[in-house]
């Protein structure tokens, strides 16, 4: 599906039609794919599209426009999970490091097309270009880390190039083979390489502007939960230079997120001054922000139990009451924290994760960050089901559950061995960077993994949906 509304529709408007659309779709897979014999849901949207799922099937059944010796079919795909974007805001929040995600955060990417325009194309026109699979260059790419991509492009421009001089060569009849068969391929390679060479260093450029490199250490801080004023102090000054907002935002949130909340004069000090330097219109941006979960105020439920002190009249207790409101360490641990622990979404060390051979689905973020879903995903195919991640469902909003369901009898033999294929859903949008993550998962386990999405999506877009009037995000309001 292609549903780039459906953020706003469903997380900030709480209209529901969109679900209906998601039911369906899910029971188009389960037909084609299908039949689903395992089922696991995280979140809410999941639980309601799964309801709503089975509803339309066991309607189908009965009004007989499905077979009822259907359960009795092998299926191509065995499971699918169901996933609601709510449960892992992180992973958007966090900036892209592989050239796929890079290259949708830059240029934007819609149902799979780039536009680059005519500086990089040379021509009177801007280009619409198809980034699949079907791109040799752009598939081998998409997936790696940032630092690895110039080193692919290069050694496929010499090899490109000592194809041509190899036909330099060559008899008449050789030289008729080469143009029926080789020249055609090279000449589209060629094109590719030039748009994906031009697309990096317009990166590059777009990234050195901002300092990128500070911008990265500081996120890597916050999702480790260290230098919290260090953190803070960044992001003031990065909206006072009027770096882009839509980066300086998806840091404020990624705070906000990884904290369950913002502590009030933090808070009201990063809105001030982010309204005061990009516009008063962002008054109702930080409303919708605050509605959707993404930048919130920290609120008394978020501390946990405070420490006995003294009465206030006491003026050791008032200095104990100072200490406890700067010492963030001694609060309990925030649900993003526990979650990071209980999956391990870091390793020790984010000098240990191979860039260029990763084995490490943290890569992705350069160590320091695995998407939640990627890992969960790992944990299914290891435990076969959600009862062993208790510990880690309590932390996320909505529910999870698993569903097995019983084949019927005569299903064939194959049917017991299961097949090492999953179906992920994602409600409400996936990354480049959780795409590249699950890719590696399959490369890595075996298995055959199919993504299914409302959207492909990136912080920048899902931001831009919430923000009300102005300029756009990925520009400084002007006065």
């Amino acid at each position: 599906m292609e549903l780039p509304e459906f953020f706003r529709s469903f997380y900030l408007d709480n209209d529901r039609v969109w679900l209906k659309s998601v039911a369906q779709s899910l029971v188009s897979l389960d037909l084609t794919f299908g039949p689903f014999r395992n089922v696991h849901v995280l979140g809410q949207a999941g639980k309601d599209a799964h309801k709503l799922m089975t509803s339309i099937l066991s309607d189908l059944g009965q009004s007989g426009e499905t077979s009822s010796s259907r359960q009795s079919n092998e299926p191509t795909v065995p499971t699918i999970i169901i996933v609601d974007r709510e449960i892992d805001f992180v992973t958007p929040m966090c900036s892209s490091l592989t050239y796929g995600g890079l290259l949708d955060e830059v240029f934007g990417m819609e149902s799979g097309f780039v536009v680059f325009q005519t500086e990089m194309t040379g021509n009177d026109k801007p280009l619409k270009w198809l980034c699949s699979s079907k791109d040799e260059v752009y598939r081998e790419i998409r997936d790696r880390h940032f630092t690895n991509v110039f080193s692919y492009l290069s050694q496929k421009v010499k090899t490109v190039q000592s194809n041509y001089d190899k036909a330099q060569g060559l008899d008449i009849k050789g030289m008729k083979d080469f143009v029926s068969n080789d020249l055609k391929i090279l000449k589209m390679t060629k094109h590719s390489l030039a748009l994906h060479i031009g697309a990096c260093e317009k990166i590059i450029n777009d990234k050195t502007k901002t300092k990128f490199e500070e911008h990265l250490q500081t996120e890597y801080s916050i999702l480790e939960e260290t230098g919290h004023r260090e953190n803070v102090e960044y992001i003031e000054e990065a909206i006072n230079r009027q770096f882009l907002p839509i980066s300086t935002l998806q840091q404020m949130c990624l705070v906000s997120l990884t904290q369950d909340g913002v502590n009030s004069k933090d808070y009201n000090a990063l809105k001030t001054q982010f309204i005061q330097s990009y516009g008063f219109h962002h008054l109702l941006t930080f409303a919708n922000l605050k509605k959707v979960g993404l930048f919130m105020e920290e609120s008394s439920g978020t501390t946990g139990t405070a420490l006995p002190l003294p009465k206030a009249s006491d003026r050791l207790g008032k200095l104990s009451g100072r200490m406890a409101a700067q010492l963030p360490s001694m609060r309990k641990k925030s649900s993003y924290s526990n979650i990071r622990k209980k999956l391990n979404l870091a390793p020790k060390s984010a000098e240990d994760v191979d860039l260029k051979s990763p084995s490490d689905m943290s890569y992705v973020f350069g160590g320091a960050h695995t998407p939640i879903v990627a890992r969960v995903t790992e944990q299914i195919m290891q435990k076969g089901d959600l009862s062993q991640l208790d510990e880690v469902i309590k932390h996320l909003p909505g529910e999870g559950y698993s569903r097995t369901i019983q084949a019927a009898r005569g299903a064939g033999k194959a049917a017991k061995e299961e097949k090492k294929a999953v179906m992920i859903y994602y409600i409400g949008g996936v990354t480049h960077s959780e795409l590249a993550a699950l890719r590696l998962l399959a490369k890595l386990r075996g298995y055959q993994l199919i993504v299914a999405t409302t959207a492909i999506c990136n912080g920048g877009s899902m931001l831009s949906t919430l923000v009300e009037g102005g300029a756009p995000l990925g520009h400084a309001a002007k006065s």
